[in-house]
């Protein structure tokens, strides 16, 4: 899957329709596509980012929350 295509294809989206200080929700696979998506573009104004993983699989809440605020 191509991260950085779908990246662009938000952010053209997001400017298309003008939805700025929008919330984002990422779920599953989806919450990989949010993340790139402000890694690539952190300078796009954003009211929420909420991730949501069902994969059974332990997270470090430090790491995430490092890995968001990062940018």
């Amino acid at each position: 899957m191509d991260y950085d295509f779908i990246s662009k294809d938000i952010l053209e989206y997001i400017r298309y329709y003008n939805l700025f200080q929008t919330i984002f929700i990422g779920h599953s696979i989806e919450d990989r596509k949010v993340m790139k998506f402000f890694f690539n573009y952190p300078w796009i104004p954003k009211k929420k980012i909420i991730i949501v993983d069902l994969i059974s699989k332990v997270y470090s809440s430090i790491n995430i929350i490092k890995i968001l605020f990062k940018y």
